[in-house]
């Protein structure tokens, strides 16, 4: 299944692209997506704990069943003031 992944703030900066789509096995999840994310960018692993992902627009756990044409947003750690 082809799943775009879009990157936001650092993330989009420090990969060099703000999406790419990418394939998936059936029943990947976005804990799958994240290992997938912090394999091919390594210099990135370390904020693979503090990422934020939402599934379509809507905020998502780990646990969460991706499906095909689905939309995964990664954000870093972001605060406020």
């Amino acid at each position: 299944m082809k799943v775009t992944l879009r990157y936001h703030a650092l993330l989009r900066e420090k990969t060099g692209r703000a999406a790419e789509a990418l394939e998936f096995p059936a029943g990947a999840t976005v804990a799958f997506a994240l290992e997938r994310f912090a394999s091919a960018y390594p210099a990135l692993d370390g904020l693979r704990a503090t990422l934020q992902a939402a599934l379509n627009d809507e905020f998502a756990r780990p646990a969460d069943a991706l499906r095909d044409g689905d939309t995964l947003d990664l954000f870093p750690p972001f605060g406020g003031g």
